[in-house]
């Protein structure tokens, strides 16, 4: 039953939620997967800040409160904030050479744990928020060989209550 629920979560992430926000608060674009998760918040797509993501920067407590990312634009660093400045920061860096590619999370009516791996020159993962918690909602996006996250499409408010990504070729 568990499985089940999972595969149905699974699902409705990657074929249900992008028509939803393809017609409400986003642009739904090329290569979007998501965003899973409540439905509160406001949307943030981070398309139009470039496709270098130099860092990612989760604060978290019993939920994922806050997001910031962090880009090369073409003339400066563009950074976004998305969601509440409440609980702890962590921030993973990404060096010359690594991509992210899965981001992995569980939710109920916010995000509450949050697993980014990345992959290149160097491997590395992260986890945010509570590893515990017992969330019914689940979402794992994954990119192909040859394929990075690169952007984020992400829904919130005091707590980030969705999350999507943007597959782009490395």
């Amino acid at each position: 039953m568990k499985q089940k629920k999972m595969l149905m979560n699974i699902l409705i992430g990657l074929f249900i939620m992008p028509v939803i926000y393809a017609q409400g608060p986003g642009q739904y674009v090329t290569g979007q997967q998501g965003p899973t998760g409540g439905t509160g918040g406001s949307f943030y797509n981070t398309t139009q800040l470039g496709n270098n993501l130099l860092s990612v920067t989760i604060r978290s407590g019993a939920f994922i409160d806050g997001i910031r990312l962090n880009f090369d634009s073409k003339a400066d660093p563009s950074d976004i904030n998305c969601g509440g400045q409440g609980g702890s920061p962590k921030t993973l860096t990404l060096i010359q050479g690594e991509y992210i590619v899965r981001v992995m999370g569980k939710y109920n009516r916010f995000v509450e744990y949050l697993y980014i791996q990345t992959d290149g020159t160097r491997k590395q993962y992260m986890e945010f928020g509570n590893t515990n918690t017992t969330a019914p909602g689940y979402f794992d996006y994954q990119a192909v060989e040859g394929m990075k996250i690169g952007n984020f499409v992400v829904s919130g408010g005091q707590y980030i209550d969705a999350i999507g990504v943007i597959l782009m070729k490395r």
